[in-house]
Order: structure tokens, then C-alpha cells, then sequence
């Protein structure tokens, strides 16, 4: 048992050793800041992000002036009757004339009174002797 302790000691003291060489032929040492790392951070994202809202509102800009290129290109220019209540008129009496628009009317209000009566009806409470 202790041999194979002594077998495990030297075998780390060699791993170690070695380490220790390639540690004496790698010069570069980067010095980090630890503090300033973390505040860079913030900064890219900060910036990422304004640059994407410089980006989307470059964007917005172009759909805008492209709308405003095709609303030029439109010609169409609807006149509006004033005299609606005229047409509005005369569109009823046609409709009046039509065949079958009287009976229509007569029985939807007939429908209307029928509803309402019925409404009174099973709205009044009912008295039993």
C-alpha cells in the first residue's frame, strides 16, 4: 500500500513538473480588469440597441416616403353628392315600389307589436286567488 502511495506521489510531482515547464515557456500573461469588463458589457448593449432603433426608424422612414411616392401616382378624386337626403328619398320610393316591400314592412311590424305585447304579458306578476 505504501508503494503504490509513493507510485501516486511521484506520478503528480511529474505531472506538476511538467506543467511548470510549459508555464516558464508561455510569456503572455493578459492583465483583466474585472470591474470595467462587466461596465463594457452594458455599453455594447446600450449601443446594439440604439443601433437598432436608428435602424427601425430608418425603416419606418423609407415605408413612409414609399406610401407617400404611390399616394402621388393616385389620380382618383370622388365628387360627394350634397344633396344626399334627396337620393335617400328617392331610393326609398323606389323600394316602395318594389313588389312585395309593403307586405314586408306590414308584417315586421306586426312581429314588433306581437314581441312587445307578449313582453307585458310575462312581465306583470301573476296573482293567484
Amino acid at each position: 500500500m505504501n508503494q503504490r502511495k509513493q507510485e501516486a506521489r511521484q506520478i503528480i510531482k511529474q505531472i506538476v513538473d511538467e506543467e511548470s515547464r510549459v508555464d516558464e515557456q508561455c510569456t503572455f500573461k493578459p492583465t483583466l480588469i474585472a470591474s470595467r469588463s462587466g461596465r463594457v458589457a452594458i455599453d455594447q448593449y446600450q449601443q446594439a440597441q440604439e443601433k437598432h432603433q436608428e435602424k427601425q426608424q430608418k425603416i419606418d422612414q423609407q415605408k413612409r416616403e414609399k406610401q407617400d411616392e404611390e399616394m402621388q401616382h393616385c389620380t382618383f378624386q370622388p365628387k360627394v353628392n350634397a344633396n344626399v337626403q334627396v337620393n335617400t328619398q328617392m331610393h326609398r320610393n323606389q323600394v316602395k315600389q318594389s313588389k312585395g316591400v309593403d307586405n314586408f314592412i306590414r308584417r315586421q311590424q306586426m312581429a314588433k307589436s306581437e314581441t312587445e305585447r307578449k313582453n307585458q304579458v310575462f312581465s306583470q306578476s301573476c296573482k293567484y286567488p
